[in-house]
């Protein structure tokens, strides 16, 4: 049974029946967005173009844009910057699994005209306001742009969920007949604007977008005194929607806004005549105005989209969608957590969600920590599973997907679920298991709202796929584990077999060279004791490292960090260097350090090998001769984190592009075809685990390495 429309819903009512991450899309534009998809080349430019010509899916993707999970890039009303920052991948998949609910949908022929004409209206008030923003220096043409494609997006709304309520007051507002039709705001005591305005609210926007979708159809003296966009919205909104016998009233309320006059206004409503034409001819749809979508004729247009649509559906199936976008590039359970909570926001709006993981030894769900930090507190919560006292522990041993609002009351019955929907921010949940072979591997606890609950069981089909989908990748994510558990005991045994006997092989000439030293430093008595004891220090530090090559990598090093007096270290390298390889290859090195540089807590060792790795590639560079500069910073920062900068600075060739391309990949270098590349990938390796980070810039007058250092200040004793 259709739902319908009374005279006592509210704005508030009406608006929480609307399920907004469902918007009808025109099918045209669905099918040129999976048209492109299917290409290997398509990139974000192509699709901004095909999405920014429908209210639904640029909604759609503003929405995802704005969620918690891209809070921090800040808020965005530029589509073009939204598709960057979300990436192809996300998307695609936005775009394609619209399409699957759209064309499954109950979204029916009869509706199809009333979408054209939204879509109609929608992209001739985008082009008039992008228009608008150009005369009046607006500062964003593309917000501009992106609003007035939007000011109709509450009929979108109303169309979705109170089908053909709507889709009769809609066709009695154009002058059609139609059976039970009355105007919208007679009916249910609220318009369009005001739902759009409702739907623009919930995205957070920092910007006038709702306001001016709300107050497009005031008064002119009403917004006279709002925000530019407010203003700039309604009168594209009134150019976009004049009455016949009312364009004395337009002109007027253009004056009054803005200054125009008639001819400014009809030049404006030429232009954007053309570019909607551009735009319709672009899709095909052989439309020239609103009378020809109410054609007969077009209903075999519309017919022979659906069936191209339902083709290419065929190809792109919705498993593959989420599976392959979003899970399979997870490398970790916390990772895969991520993906599956972003995945969630994505595809079906739910922007609170967490994992619980079952572990059979404790028969317990435990709670999966995410990859930043406000998140660790997840793995605090652990829920037996031997009794039903937890939603979590019902929904394990039912294997069903239940929600807190099953009974009469709103509020979750125990402490640990209160807990998990105040860490959700919610006032309740949603608990889907993740099932395999019927067996409960994990539960997704969803944070959710009694209005969440109307729109559950449309969901429901899509929830259970897209559950499916994440066990498969979990299963293949714990196997992959166990793979490279046995993989790296292997690795390893071998390892410390091949790497006691070299230990052996090279402590034996390390012994004999310091033997001499001592005798050398004997006979020199205190003429270059400080060069002898840099040499020593330098023979030791290799021992130390040749001795933990018995260790795998991730357990070579000790965590304990030390003091590092950072323009010692550089002004001790420099002086072993200049006194050998730089010396003989006729290579000058200057210092340009900074003395307010403080001592800072990491590991010394480490710091060493990556000066001297860096220095020693800058040299071997310049087989001719050239010049060296190692300059240090006292404070650098990037964002809110400061940090120490070093910088080494060569007037060697360059560095190639293919070099450049994998330049901390061990892979052939510039230096010779027995150089393997191996330093910078160590260099890389260490300062990720000091924390630190480094970056080169290379062109043919030289090359430039800088490293960062978190800053740690220790203070003196």
């Amino acid at each position: 049974m259709p739902k319908s429309l009374t005279m006592e819903n509210t704005a508030q009512d009406i608006f929480s029946r609307i399920d907004a991450s469902n918007l009808p899309v025109l099918p045209r534009v669905l099918l040129d967005l999976l048209t492109a998809l299917k290409q290997p080349d398509t990139g974000l430019k192509e699709l901004t173009n095909i999405i920014s010509q429908d209210a639904s899916l640029s909604a759609k993707i503003l929405s995802v844009a704005n969620s918690s999970f891209y809070r921090q890039f800040g808020g965005f009303t530029d589509l073009n910057r939204v598709i960057n920052v979300l990436g192809l991948n996300t998307v695609k998949t936005i775009a394609i699994t619209r399409s699957v609910q759209q064309f499954f949908s109950e979204f029916t022929q009869h509706q199809q005209p009333v979408l054209e004409i939204i879509w109609f209206k929608s992209l001739t008030c985008a082009h008039l306001a992008k228009k608008i923003a150009e005369l009046t220096s607006y500062p964003s043409t593309d917000e501009a742009y992106l609003t007035g494609l939007l000011h109709r997006i509450g009929q979108l709304a109303l169309l979705e969920s109170f089908s053909e309520s709507y889709s009769a007051v809609f066709f009695q507002e154009l002058g059609i007949v139609s059976e039970s039709a009355t105007s919208d705001r007679l009916s249910w005591d609220i318009d369009h604007a005001e739902v759009g305005g409702l739907l623009a609210d919930s995205w957070h926007l920092h910007s006038f977008i709702a306001d001016a979708i709300r107050y497009q159809n005031a008064t002119s003296q009403f917004v006279q005194s709002s925000a530019s966009l407010v203003k700039l919205i309604n009168l594209a909104s009134l150019l976009g929607n004049p009455a016949p016998d009312n364009w004395h009233f337009v002109l007027e309320q253009a004056n009054q806004l803005y200054g125009f006059n008639q001819s400014v206004i009809e030049d404006i409503v030429e232009q954007t005549a053309k570019q909607v034409e551009q735009s319709i001819a672009q899709l095909d749809m052989d439309l020239t105005d609103i009378a020809d979508i109410l054609k007969p004729e077009q209903t075999h247009r519309r017919q022979k989209i659906n069936q191209a649509l339902g083709g290419s559906l065929k190809e792109i199936m919705l498993a593959s969608v989420i599976n392959g976008h979003m899970l399979d590039s997870a490398p970790a359970l916390s990772k895969w957590a991520s993906t599956l909570k972003e995945a969630l926001s994505v595809l079906f709006g739910f922007h609170a969600s967490a994992v619980f993981i079952y572990q059979e030894q404790n028969r317990c769900l435990q709670g999966l920590s995410g990859e930043y930090e406000w998140q660790a507190l997840w793995s605090t919560i652990s829920i037996q599973t031997d009794s039903n006292l937890s939603l979590l522990a019902k929904t394990f041993n039912t294997q069903r997907m239940l929600h807190s609002f099953n009974s009469n009351k709103n509020e979750p019955d125990t402490l640990v679920d209160r807990q998990i929907c105040k860490l959700l921010n919610s006032e309740g949940m949603l608990v889907v298991p993740i099932l395999l072979e019927n067996r409960v591997l994990a539960v997704l606890t969803i944070g959710t709202s009694a209005k969440d609950a109307l729109l559950f069981k449309s969901k429901a089909g899509l929830l259970k796929l897209f559950a499916n989908e994440a066990a498969r990748s979990m299963q293949r994510l714990l196997f992959h584990a166990q793979e490279q558990t046995s993989l790296k005991d292997s690795i390893e045994a071998s390892y410390q077999l091949h790497a006691k006997k070299l230990i052996h092989e090279i402590n034996n000439p390390l012994t004999i060279i310091s033997n001499y030293l001592y005798l050398l430093s004997i006979r020199l008595g205190k003429n270059g004791a400080d060069e002898l004891n840099i040499i020593q220090s330098e023979i030791e530090r290799v021992s130390q490292i040749v001795m933990r090559l018995s260790d795998m990598p991730e357990t070579s090093d000790s965590d304990e960090k030390d003091r590092i007096n950072v323009n010692s270290v550089i002004q001790d390298l420099s002086q072993i260097f200049q006194l050998g390889i730089l010396k003989n290859l006729a290579i000058t090195c200057t210092l340009e350090l900074d003395q307010q540089l403080p001592v800072v807590r990491n590991h010394t060792g480490k710091f060493k090998q990556v000066l001297t790795n860096l220095i020693k590639n800058a040299a071997e560079a310049m087989p001719q001769g050239g010049s060296i500069k190692i300059s240090s910073n006292s404070q650098f920062y990037l964002g809110k984190q400061c940090y120490v900068e070093i910088v080494i600075a060569d007037t060697g060739p360059g560095l190639p592009q293919h070099v450049l391309d994998h330049l901390f990949t061990p892979v052939s270098s510039t230096k010779g075809l027995h150089n393997s590349g191996l330093g910078l990938a160590i260099c890389k390796n260490l300062m990720d685990e000091m924390e630190g980070l480094i970056s080169c810039n290379s062109s043919l007058s030289g090359t430039t390495f800088r490293i960062l250092l978190p800053r740690d200040d220790i203070n003196h004793e």
